[in-house]
């Protein structure tokens, strides 16, 4: 009895991140560059590149251009100069530059994905959320300071219209 409690109570702690590793309509998506009007995030521009194996996310954010990829079922270790969410201030960040990251995404659904981004030597994790609909694409930022008032959907046009 106490060993088949423990077995139930085991798989209730597995956590089930993973929900789909593509989507039917991803061609769509992929090499489409999509325009930003002004916003808080100071996101320009998104571009999404969907290999076999890997899948890059061009995001430019105040002039700046980063590259970020992803996996999918597991962690893809890379570099990054995009800063994450963190404690330091602004001026001081430059010195822990490149930032050490693990990108990994999912499929929430045929036209909505996920991107995680774990920032290696920080406890800080950046949310990106993709919302892909005929010519438009909403995005979404989350991170751990984000309340449920600061997660603004942020839409963008195809630069292709």
């Amino acid at each position: 009895m106490r060993k088949q409690h423990l077995s139930r109570s085991i798989r209730r702690l597995t956590l089930v991140y993973y929900k789909m590793s593509s989507s039917p309509l991803e061609k769509e998506f992929t090499g489409k560059t999509y325009l930003f009007g002004s916003n808080d995030s100071q996101l320009q521009s998104l571009k999404l590149e969907i290999s076999d194996t890997l899948v890059t996310l061009h995001i430019r954010k105040a002039s700046t251009d980063y590259a970020l990829n992803f996996t999918t079922g597991e962690w893809y270790y890379s570099v990054t100069e995009l800063p994450g969410p963190n404690l330091v201030p602004n001026k001081n960040i430059d010195v822990l530059r490149p930032f050490k990251v693990a990108g990994s995404y999912t499929w929430l659904d045929n036209n909505s994905a996920e991107f995680t981004l774990r920032y290696i030597e920080s406890p800080h994790t950046e949310t990106i959320t993709c919302v892909f609909l005929n010519n438009k694409v909403g995005v979404s930022f989350k991170n751990v300071f984000s309340k449920p008032d600061d997660i603004k959907l942020i839409e963008g046009k195809s630069a292709e219209n």
